[in-house]
């Protein structure tokens, strides 16, 4: 994204025509909502009887970012100046909005904005009534004058050098700005987060029907891997439980360190699948929900009992909301269960709800992984800054590597052991060394994530990744679960498979 002059913004739109001034914003790069034209015109005229030069008008608001919106995560900033030492921001409004939606919008930019280690001020301006707001020391919402933001314009102008449109999108990592339920279940349960835009949406409208439907309903959230499921799906328990409504959640697979931590503080009803169940005798068993208000259900794809949940929640008259992904399987048996279509069979259209743009992982990450699990897809752009690659030609070698990537930060999940002592996998001893497995790191992320691809893992006449001789959980859509936890970088072990080698090397080329 450029930078552009507000001031210039304001003088072109008062003075094309509404076509011409669409095509200039277009061929400058700036991005306007239909009344916010309106809007920087008003706050330009309102400075300019700060100063007797207009020039001085002109240099204080030049360096302006109009529109710019923080890539993956969809935060959006109206005027935004970022400089070496500090940032302002403005948010522009035509007309009167409440105070407390101001207050979050500011509260939400704060946010975002401090993960730049610099000083900060935000404003919000009222076109209509000339009104402008900030924030206090505390974050109180205060109203104050044109005054103050002159200052601060002023202030930035002569004590700082503006950033270069280049860097714009390297200052906001996405990965900044995630708090995993499970990685940092306090930060999660202190709201030290923001949802985006579509997760608010879907959150909203999910919450809004649990208040208004009656009886047995069910909703769906689907979306891949890194778009923020999980994250959406604790936010909506952490809601219902503060609002005094029981929830009972369903992880489908085992417990981890996280979950844990979440029910020690909150004492909420999180357990796997199994654990809802109740054997009485060989005539009665049943499913222990009658004590909860909504049945929510985490990576339902993997969910061993998800037809006799749903049977159980529509006998009790009970919402669910279930989360999945397609994708994420990790066992033959999972492919094959039928979860998919028993969640289209009670969730009609209009409480499906998809999870789109990839929040977690980076681009580099993501087209990576894209284009490892599928060499006919045409080689994307990677930088070899986020992505490594180690070949090595025997076990040891590849063990004493784990070590080392160990060593340096890297979580290396391994592939999870087979516990049927009549074929132990090949890979465990090599992977002795690593604490997590797949399944175990299911809706967790790390920033540095290293993985093993072994000797038996090709690519098929289509093109997928798969592999031959398996053992009994499916290797693929391991690999595929452990390198999609990854935020930042990748360290790709390769051992013996010289072909999968040769694909890295063309994701990797420089171009």
């Amino acid at each position: 994204m450029k930078s552009i002059n507000l001031k210039q913004v304001a003088a072109c739109s008062a003075s094309m025509n509404s076509d011409f001034f669409k095509k200039w914003c277009t061929i400058h790069g700036v991005t306007l909502k239909s009344k916010e034209p309106y809007s920087v015109r008003t706050f330009i005229e309102d400075l300019c009887n700060l100063f007797e030069d207009p020039e001085d008008i002109y240099i204080i608001t030049d360096a302006c970012y109009l529109g710019y919106e923080i890539p993956q995560i969809g935060k959006e900033f109206d005027a935004l100046w970022i400089g070496d030492k500090s940032i302002v921001n403005i948010e522009f409004k035509s007309e009167p909005v409440p105070e407390a939606k101001i207050l979050k919008q500011l509260l939400r930019n704060q946010y975002y904005l401090s993960s730049l280690g610099k000083s900060i001020e935000l404003f919000a301006f009222e076109a209509q009534n000339k009104v402008y707001y900030t924030l206090n020391e505390v974050g109180e919402l205060v109203i104050t004058d044109n005054k103050a933001v002159g200052k601060a314009l002023k202030n930035f102008s002569t004590s700082n050098t503006p950033i270069e449109d280049s860097k714009l999108d390297c200052l906001f990592e996405p990965s900044k700005y995630l708090v995993s339920p499970f990685n940092s279940p306090q930060d999660f349960l202190d709201s030290k987060y923001f949802l985006n835009r579509q997760q608010e949406e879907i959150k909203n409208k999910i919450l809004r029907s649990i208040e208004e439907d009656s009886g047995f309903m069910c909703y769906a959230i689907e979306g891949g891997a890194g778009t923020g499921k999980t994250l959406l799906l604790y936010d909506i328990v952490k809601e219902l439980e503060s609002n005094g409504v029981r929830t009972a959640v369903v992880h489908s697979g085992n417990l981890n360190p996280g979950q844990r931590t979440l029910i020690d503080i909150t004492k909420w009803t999180i357990k796997p699948s199994k654990a809802y169940y109740k054997y009485i005798s060989v005539t009665r068993s049943y499913w222990d929900f009658d004590s909860a208000d909504i049945i929510l259900i985490d990576e339902a794809q993997r969910c061993h009992h998800l037809g006799e949940i749903l049977s159980a929640a529509e006998a009790l008259g009970i919402k669910c909301v279930i989360c999945y992904d397609a994708l994420q399987r990790l066992h033959r048996n999972e492919l094959n269960n039928g979860n998919e279509a028993k969640i289209k069979t009670v969730v009609d259209e209009q409480h499906h709800y998809k999870l789109t743009g990839k929040i977690r992982t980076n681009k580099n990450v993501e087209n990576f992984i894209k284009g490892l699990f599928n060499n006919r897809i045409e080689c994307m752009s990677v930088s070899p800054e986020y992505i490594n690659v180690t070949y090595c030609n025997n076990a040891i070698e590849c063990y004493n590597i784990i070590g080392h990537l160990k060593a340096r930060g890297y979580v290396i999940p391994r592939f999870t052991p087979n516990h049927h002592a009549y074929n132990r996998a090949h890979y465990e001893s090599i992977m002795s060394i690593c604490e997590l497995s797949a399944h175990e790191v299911v809706g967790q992320e790390f920033d540095k994530v290293a993985a093993v691809v072994l000797p038996n893992m090709y690519y098929d006449t289509n093109g997928k990744l798969t592999f031959r001789n398996g053992d009994y959980y499916d290797e693929e859509r391991m690999l595929y679960q452990i390198l999609t936890r990854a935020r930042k970088n990748i360290h790709l072990v390769i051992l013996n498979n010289e072909a999968i080698l040769e694909r890295c090397h063309q994701l990797l080329v420089h171009k």
